[in-house]
């Protein structure tokens, strides 16, 4: 947020600075806000047309959205300039493998790796190129190496925890999982995956628990007690969710979200009484 508002800042005084439009578009991006992220680096291009790092964001953007061809524009123009640049190796191996292109992609890929072998994007592409060959355990391999090398990369514990999924090492998805929670115990991304994926395994017990330990180890988050009454609504007892909801609600000093969840239940149920009250309640809060 704040840096946002101090991007935003550098705009108003300089509405050219190219720079800032880059950065700018990054955080739309990280927050999956893909039309701002797109005119934001289409900006920061049509003031600097050869702006490396904004053709490869937006190339990803074009190659993720089904125009890789243009993905692979980006991309050339970037490689003209800078032969041996790994992100626009790893996008024109993206944009192979959308066109079909799967040993053009995995020599992209592999290009990329061969240059930096700590570049996060281009092991996650030629891990998950490998796996789509059949090689799950050189994929396995690769992923694992490049956790050695960048442990702090929670993708890097997603794609492992993937490929082990495909494999069937129940063992090696949780522990990947587990070690990605340990790695950030505060962001929810690892804990609902784990809880999903005991669901999968027809262990709804260990899920309800992965998630009631999100709640005690982020006592703080909305989100995490949302998470186990969602789970609660879709796999526990019948009205178990709800009953979960009205408990946070009444222990918790900041039940805004929580209130307004229950007065959407409550819509979802048809009883237009109990939605009024509680957006009564909020109100008068």
């Amino acid at each position: 947020v704040k840096a946002r508002l101090e991007f935003k800042n550098v705009l108003q005084i300089d509405p050219n600075d190219v720079e800032g439009y880059y950065m700018f578009g990054q955080i739309e991006e990280h927050e999956q806000d893909w039309r701002k992220a797109y005119a934001l680096f289409t900006r920061a291009i049509e003031l600097d047309p050869a702006h490396p790092g904004a053709l490869i964001h937006l190339g990803r953007l074009y190659a993720l959205s089904g125009a890789p061809e243009k993905a692979l524009e980006s991309a050339a123009t970037v490689l003209k300039n800078d032969p041996g640049n790994t992100g626009a190796l790893v996008l024109k191996g993206l944009a192979n493998a959308r066109l079909g292109k799967k040993d053009a992609a995995i020599q992209e890929a592999q290009s990329a790796v061969d240059i930096a072998p700590d570049n996060v994007d281009a092991i996650s592409l030629l891990s998950a190129l490998y796996a789509d060959k059949g090689d799950i355990d050189g994929a396995i391999a690769l992923a694992q190496r490049g956790i050695e090398q960048k442990p702090e990369a929670l993708s890097l514990y997603i794609l492992l925890a993937r490929l082990y999924e495909k494999s069937g090492n129940t063992a090696g998805v949780i522990e990947s999982l587990g070690r990605m929670i340990e790695l950030k115990p505060d962001d929810l991304t690892g804990r609902v995956r784990l809880a999903a994926y005991h669901m999968n395994q027809g262990n709804k017990a260990e899920g309800e628990k992965v998630l009631r330990e999100a709640v005690e180890a982020i006592p703080e988050s909305s989100e995490a007690k949302l998470a186990l009454v969602q789970y609660l609504d879709i796999h526990g007892a019948d009205s178990q969710g709800m009953a979960q909801l009205k408990a946070f609600i009444a222990s918790s000093t900041d039940t805004y979200a929580l209130q307004l969840h229950l007065g959407q239940t409550y819509l979802n149920r048809k009883n237009m009484e109990g939605a009024k009250q509680t957006y009564q309640q909020i109100i008068d809060q």
